[in-house]
């Protein structure tokens, strides 16, 4: 079984004007759909799919439009249209990830022999800890670019608007892939994009010179 974490959370978070205004228009379902879904970011490394809401609703046609407006439109949640996230969950995984690896740092001191000692129950527990937590920073990557994020990065990189439009719809269209492998980096990927514009004077595809 994967290992879980506890999160913290404020008490008084029901007072928060956006859950407020959910509230007023679903009910005390509205407070049981957003913890429902801050308890899975955590478990999912901060990250959820909007496609799969209805997974989330139980296939439920009514509990899936109030859980789509709950993500959508309340205010508490970001999405770049494919993946949903909180900003104070990331903050608190970040958070947690900085704790236990301090903690980590200072168990290991004391030297080679304590550290080639037979493990007690305890550390094999927080060595796995440690390996989940880096499990979810790798996942916690910086969303997938919008086309706008990908114009501002090219016009303050000395390209166009215009290239920003032809590399998006490229990765777009292969599903942010650079060869088989999904795309982790997307603004080194714009760079390699915008330097092959410059090194060959015209627009290019995949490192190749487009002649016609």
């Amino acid at each position: 079984m994967k290992h879980t974490f506890y999160f913290p959370h404020d008490y008084h978070a029901r007072h928060d004007p956006k859950l407020e205004k959910i509230y007023l228009k679903h009910g005390h379902i509205a407070w049981g759909i957003y913890w429902h879904l801050v308890e899975m970011l955590y478990e999912q490394g901060g990250y959820l799919l909007l496609e799969d809401i209805a997974l989330y609703a139980k296939g439920e046609q009514s509990l899936s439009e109030r859980f789509t407006d709950v993500i959508m439109q309340s205010g508490l949640f970001d999405n770049d249209k494919t993946r949903f996230w909180s900003k104070s969950c990331l903050e608190r995984l970040e958070h947690m990830q900085d704790k236990r690896e301090k903690a980590a740092i200072s168990g290991s001191i004391g030297g080679k022999a304590k550290a080639n000692a037979k493990r007690t129950l305890s550390e094999c527990v927080a060595i796995k800890e440690i390996k989940d937590i880096k499990e979810i920073k790798e996942k916690k990557d910086v969303p997938l670019p919008t086309l706008s994020d990908l114009k501002e990065y090219f016009i303050k990189n000395n390209s166009t608007e215009n290239e920003a439009n032809k590399c998006f719809h490229h990765y777009e269209a292969n599903g942010w892939k650079t060869g088989k492998n999904p795309v982790k980096k997307w603004r080194s990927v714009a760079s390699g994009w915008i330097l092959r514009c410059k090194d060959y004077g015209k627009p290019t595809i995949e490192g190749r010179r487009i002649t016609a």
